[in-house]
């Protein structure tokens, strides 16, 4: 006759006189404590139970007092505010401690509080937390089931590989692109895998799964697998179930004839050219469409073999198991263009609003420039002719009438720069002299002056 639980009415323990619910019998112990939120104490009640269920009690913070000296197989943590776990929290129980759910909480990383769980803990339920990494996981040897659905996991785990008890792992729900060669080294025993709803996990490289001897169920519904490579899944010599269910496989893929000829039991659809097919049905069907002889595993890539048998041309499949790479092309060209394109555009409203405002931009503002070059030769050997050039200036041949042509003055504007200067008779200057006797006509002066372009800050040279 089994053992029936029955209600402790009369017991030591001062959680369960009055605040927690507690069922005993010869092998099955247990309190509920769940959606109590006062304060609890646990007065007599150091005995061993099988479980003790502390969830939905708003707790946000966990220590070793949480718990005093409380000892369990089973403590379920779920559905709480919790984001912060003290290192010593489970000392009393770790060593009896084989189920921890910790799923609908708040923790946003695992800490050094899971070393402390020792080899015992057989599964771990952390779903459902903000969780983008996991770590510390080395110690737990003899963990069977792992749940970390629900988080927000974008690399894949790399200490996933100690867990060698593992027999099933689920990662559904979260962030990943890919799974990275012998990611899951190691995991012998494992027999359920799911990557479900990874929107992101467009890759599955070969030798992924190359370790994964007893495999016998891989759920990947809801990814975004366009091709499944036929060498990955050559390697799961135990697998019976296989779930693609929306995902947008080709129909093409060398792996569908291995899963009809293995009678893997393949749940989902897969996508032709111009139709789509329910793999449960019509498999045997589409199993001439690859060749086997004809995957070459001697190279990485996600893409399956070649056609057979079909009339679809030759370049379609690499078309179609090309498409995720074209589409990152795109979106690197169009945030190129992008970019370009509003630039121009900003260019362009800053010279509209130069415009509008009468000005021009700065850019068309270009200033002429040009260079006066004077040069005036003196050519006279007589003291006196010098001195009168220097002192008054001129240009003459004639002492009745000298010219100053295209004479620029430094303090007139460019519309006089080319006036011709006349000067008069100086009776100071020999050169003008009316006496005959003063000049003579081996001493005549004449100034040349060259003149090229107006600027007012021309330079010249005199040459004695």
């Amino acid at each position: 006759m089994p053992n029936v639980p029955i209600t402790m009415t009369s017991s030591n323990c001062s959680a369960c006189k009055y605040s927690c619910r507690c069922t005993i019998d010869p092998i099955f112990m247990s309190m509920n404590c769940s959606s109590y939120l006062l304060n609890i104490t646990y007065d007599g009640c150091s005995t061993d139970w099988y479980e003790i269920n502390f969830s939905s009690r708003n707790l946000e913070y966990l220590n070793h007092d949480t718990f005093k000296q409380l000892r369990t197989k089973r403590l379920l943590l779920k559905s709480n505010l919790i984001s912060l776990i003290d290192d010593t929290t489970f000392t009393s129980m770790s060593v009896i401690l084989e189920y921890l759910d910790l799923q609908l909480n708040q923790l946003q990383q695992l800490t050094n509080w899971i070393p402390t769980l020792k080899t015992q803990l057989k599964e771990l339920n952390i779903a459902s937390n903000q969780l983008e990494t996991l770590t510390h996981l080395e110690t737990l040897t003899k963990l069977e089931v792992l749940n970390v659905s629900r988080n927000q996991i974008h690399v894949f785990p790399k200490e996933l590989h100690y867990l060698i008890s593992l027999i099933t792992l689920d990662l559904s729900y979260n962030k990943l692109s890919s799974i990275p060669r012998y990611a899951l080294n190691g995991l012998t025993n494992l027999t359920y895998l799911s990557f479900a709803s990874n929107r992101n996990l467009s890759c599955i490289i070969q030798d992924s799964f190359k370790y994964l001897k007893s495999l016998k169920s891989l759920d990947l519904s809801s990814t975004n697998l366009k091709d499944l490579d036929a060498c990955s899944f050559n390697q799961l010599v135990k697998l019976q179930i296989l779930k693609i269910e929306l995902v947008p496989l080709n129909c093409t893929s060398c792996w569908l004839r291995i899963a009809y000829e293995n009678n893997i039991q393949t749940l989902g659809q897969c996508i032709d050219v111009t139709q789509t097919f329910n793999l449960s049905n019509s498999l045997s069907t589409l199993s001439r469409w690859c060749q086997t002889t004809a995957v070459n595993c001697s190279t990485d890539y996600c893409e399956p073999g070649t056609y057979l048998n079909i009339d679809i041309p030759s370049s379609a499949l690499s078309v179609q198991s090309k498409r995720s790479q074209h589409r990152n092309l795109d979106i690197i060209l169009g945030i190129i263009f992008g970019t370009i394109g509003l630039i121009t555009l900003l260019v362009i409203a800053f010279i509209l609003n130069r415009l509008r405002q009468g000005k021009k931009p700065c850019f068309l503002n270009v200033k002429k420039r040009s260079t006066t070059t004077s040069t005036r030769t003196i050519v006279s050997n007589d003291p006196s002719v010098i001195e009168s050039v220097v002192t008054h200036g001129g240009n003459g041949n004639n002492r009745d009438q000298i010219y100053a042509n295209n004479y620029i003055d430094k303090t007139r504007s460019t519309k006089d720069s080319k006036k011709r200067l006349n000067f008069g008779y100086d009776k100071h200057n020999p050169v003008f002299s009316t006496n005959p006797s003063q000049l003579k006509n081996e001493n005549n002066l004449i100034i040349e002056n060259t003149y090229t372009g107006g600027n007012n800050n021309g330079s010249f040279s005199e040459d004695l």
